[in-house]
């Protein structure tokens, strides 16, 4: 990590809180542009500016344009993802299979008021496993095919005309209590959510939240600083508030508890990010932040590095060798049930036949992303999850 990346790290830290209705931080360090686009807040940067809450006039002119440029295309982007997304959606309901949308368009009208300024590079959809088959069929109608698989907890297909991704997500977070009780819940009580003139079913403010603090925990916080912007934003939302109360119900159903707490308070002490009193006395005292704080920043600020400790102990790690060895086999050798649904095949004979391949493709993802540490995987132009 060099001072100048950790310079542009908490000039962007002071931007976001700025964004979030905090002061105005000075002029933008010098490596502000290559940071931004690795934190992926190109839009929130350029709609900051233009609202009068950035003062860009130190960044380079190619910087700002980049910025402004990055908020059109993201939304032509996320528009044609939003269309497919709402014919699936449609589709499945007509077919009799309840699906919820999370991350993405949810959060970009929750959390960020406007389909523009949030990145995505897919679309997130909950399911039960027993529909699987009938909506990756649906899937594959709409362009999708299948892709190397990043975890055991959902089946991942890939765009090749739209460069986007989609995950039909049968089970909830491992580092979340109650996955299974929640994910039907979710299902048979979604809440509406308009984006653009779009209505899709979502999971209850409060669970959103909780499921977007799970997605952090599950992946030891190696995500880029968007995506603790996009909880720290639906938390101050003021077009979708969570009520403090069932908030910090969900969480504590979903064994969250301390992970709220200190997350809150290193937005309120070391981010300074504003949030409402109600939701900012969930906070755990700010001792609680030792030994947190300084790793996350500098993990923050050297985005791409080959570091893989574990920032937290405890239930944030995969844990024992024998957990690893675990969790790495059901990625690799799924249920035949899931390769059918994956690769389209009416019989496990079918789907054995595509097993070689799908084994290939996800172990190269993952020494890809090995190699990279994570954060810098994969293409950056849309950003992560």
């Amino acid at each position: 990590m060099t001072d100048a990346a950790r310079d542009a790290t908490l000039w962007l830290v002071a931007a976001c809180r700025s964004w979030l209705g905090g002061p105005k931080p000075g002029p933008p360090p010098a490596e502000v542009g290559r940071m931004a686009f690795l934190h992926q807040l190109g839009p929130v940067l350029h709609d900051a500016a233009r609202r009068g809450r950035l003062d860009l006039e130190g960044a380079p002119e190619r910087v700002r344009r980049q910025w402004r440029e990055t908020l059109f295309r993201n939304y032509i982007f996320n528009a044609e993802l939003l269309a497919v997304g709402s014919a699936l959606v449609r589709e499945a309901r007509d077919a009799g299979v309840p699906l919820a949308v999370f991350k993405g368009p949810v959060t970009a009208a929750r959390s960020y008021g406007a389909l523009e300024l949030r990145i995505m590079a897919d679309l997130d959809l909950l399911c039960r496993e027993d529909d699987l088959g009938t909506v990756a069929g649906l899937a594959v109608g709409h362009g999708f095919r299948p892709a190397p698989q990043t975890g055991d907890y959902h089946l991942g297909f890939a765009h090749p005309d739209l460069g986007a991704g989609l995950e039909l997500h049968f089970e909830l977070y491992d580092r979340l209590a109650g996955g299974p009780a929640l994910l039907e819940e979710i299902l048979g009580r979604p809440d509406a959510v308009e984006i653009d003139g779009v209505a899709l079913p979502a999971p209850p403010v409060e669970i959103a939240l909780t499921l977007d603090l799970a997605h952090l925990v599950h992946h030891d916080y190696r995500l880029p600083l968007r995506s603790l912007l996009d909880l720290a934003a639906g938390l101050a939302s003021t077009a979708a508030p969570a009520d403090p109360v069932r908030l910090a119900a969900a969480v504590r159903r979903g064994g969250l508890e301390g992970e709220l707490s200190r997350l809150l308070a290193l937005f309120a002490e070391t981010l300074a990010w504003p949030l409402p009193p109600p939701i900012a006395r969930l906070a755990a005292p700010s001792g609680d932040l030792a030994g947190f704080a300084g790793p996350l920043l500098d993990r923050l600020a050297s985005p791409g590095a080959p570091e893989r400790r574990p920032l937290l102990g405890g239930p944030h790690s995969k844990g024992s060798a024998a957990a690893t060895g675990r969790y790495l086999l059901r990625r690799l050798f799924p249920p035949l049930r899931r390769l059918q649904a994956l690769y389209g095949t009416r019989t496990a004979a079918g789907a054995l036949r595509h097993l070689p391949g799908h084994v290939a493709r996800t172990l190269r993802r993952g020494l890809d992303r090995w190699r990279s540490g994570g954060l810098g995987s994969g293409p950056l132009r849309r950003g992560g999850r």
